[in-house]
C-alpha cells in the first residue's frame, strides 16, 4: 500500500522510475476519470428512493466510496489525462506487462510501446494479442506469419474450457474490425495455409494466455 496523496504517489512513482507503482496509478487514474463521468451523470439524472432501508444503505456506501475515490485523484495537479500518459511511459519504460497495450490504446505509437506490445502478445497477454491479431502487421514490423501464431492462439483459447466465451468474444471483435483497420478482406481469420511452426506458436501463445487469465491474483 502507498503512502501519502495521490499526487505524492504520482511524484514518487515518476521522480523514482517506478514501472509497476506507475501502471498501478496509471490504471486507478482511468478509473477515476470513468468514476467522475458517471458520478457527474447520475448526479444530473437525480434519484427517486427505493424505499428498502437495505438498498439504500448499499447505495450510500457505494456513493460515499466514489466520492472518495475522486476526492483522492483531485489531489493530482494538471491534465489527469497527460499524467496517466507521463505514467505508462514509465509502465513502458521499465517494460510492465500489459502497459503497451494501455499506452497503444491511448494513441501512442513509439518504437518502445510497439516492440513491447509485440512481447506481450507473445507472453499471452489478451489486451495485446488483440492489437497484434487486428491491426496491419506492419504497424508493429512484424510479418503475416507473426501475426498468424496470435490469430491462432486467440483460436485455440476460444475453445479453452476456462476461459473459452470470453476469448471468443473477443475473438469474433477483432474479426469484424480488421477490415477497417488492416487490410483484411475475409470476415473470419483463415488459419488453412500456416505452416506446421506457425501453428506450434500459436498452441504455445494460447497456453501462456490461459495460464495468464487463470492465475490466482497476486
Amino acid at each position: 500500500m502507498y503512502t501519502g496523496t495521490m499526487q505524492d504517489q504520482v511524484q514518487k512513482a515518476l521522480t523514482d522510475r517506478d514501472g509497476p507503482m506507475a501502471a498501478n496509478l496509471a490504471a486507478m487514474l482511468q478509473e477515476c476519470l470513468l468514476t467522475a463521468r458517471l458520478h457527474a451523470f447520475n448526479s444530473s439524472r437525480g434519484r427517486i428512493s427505493s424505499g428498502d432501508s437495505a438498498i439504500e444503505t448499499v447505495h450510500n456506501a457505494k456513493l460515499q466510496e466514489e466520492q472518495r475515490q475522486i476526492a483522492a485523484c483531485q489531489t493530482v495537479s494538471g491534465d489527469h489525462e497527460q499524467v496517466r500518459l507521463q505514467l505508462l511511459n514509465v509502465a513502458v519504460e521499465r517494460k510492465v506487462f500489459g502497459a503497451a497495450d494501455i499506452s497503444f490504446q491511448a494513441g501512442v505509437r513509439t518504437p518502445d510501446v510497439v516492440k513491447l506490445l509485440v512481447r506481450d502478445a507473445k507472453a499471452g497477454s489478451l489486451g495485446s494479442m488483440f492489437q497484434v491479431a487486428t491491426y496491419n502487421p506492419a504497424v508493429f514490423g512484424i510479418d503475416a506469419d507473426t501475426q498468424s501464431a496470435v490469430r491462432y492462439g486467440l483460436k485455440i483459447a476460444s475453445v479453452d474450457a476456462s476461459v473459452g466465451p470470453r476469448i471468443s468474444a473477443l475473438l469474433g471483435s477483432s474479426e469484424r474490425i480488421a477490415p477497417v483497420w488492416s487490410d483484411e478482406k475475409s470476415p473470419t481469420y483463415d488459419y488453412s495455409k500456416m505452416s506446421e511452426a506457425t501453428r506450434k506458436q500459436g498452441a504455445e501463445i494460447a497456453a501462456r494466455l490461459v495460464t495468464q487469465l487463470t492465475a490466482p491474483p497476486p
